[in-house]
């Protein structure tokens, strides 16, 4: 979980994330009841623990970490969570995609990329129980 606890450090150093959630971002999942807005982050389930991936200097490691945002429905809601999402994007990937290999709390980024996000589809209605971003 090294990775997902660099990119907690990095999101929690970001003053416009911390005007919008405060230090309400966890790693792996929020706590029962937790304040909204949020986000979580995590590793995807079945990825292989940075140790076991390679070893040795100059080896490759790629650790894919998710990023969930959540809004609060009564201060923004869908609105809030996409734009959570937009600060995320520009605080964890540079436009050139590229890091220059910086630290985050100790641990070595070399780059990051940003495979998108999980939407709903825009016709579906917030008030048909469907959550977006």
């Amino acid at each position: 979980m090294i990775a997902a606890s660099a990119v907690v450090w990095k999101l929690k150093s970001v003053s416009a994330i911390n005007s919008v959630v405060g230090t309400r971002i966890y790693p792996g999942k929020a706590p029962q009841g937790a304040t909204l807005p949020y986000i979580c982050v995590d590793r995807p389930p079945g990825q292989v623990p940075l140790a076991k991936f390679s070893t040795g200097t100059g080896s490759l490691r790629k650790t894919p970490v998710s990023v969930f945002c959540f809004g609060d429905q009564t201060t923004g809601g869908i609105k809030q969570a996409g734009e959570l999402v937009e600060l995320v994007r520009a605080a964890l990937c540079p436009t050139s995609g590229v890091t220059a290999s910086v630290q985050w709390n100790g641990t070595w980024i070399d780059h990051c990329t940003d495979n998108g996000s999980y939407d709903i589809p825009e016709e579906w209605s917030v008030h048909e129980g469907a959550t977006r971003r």
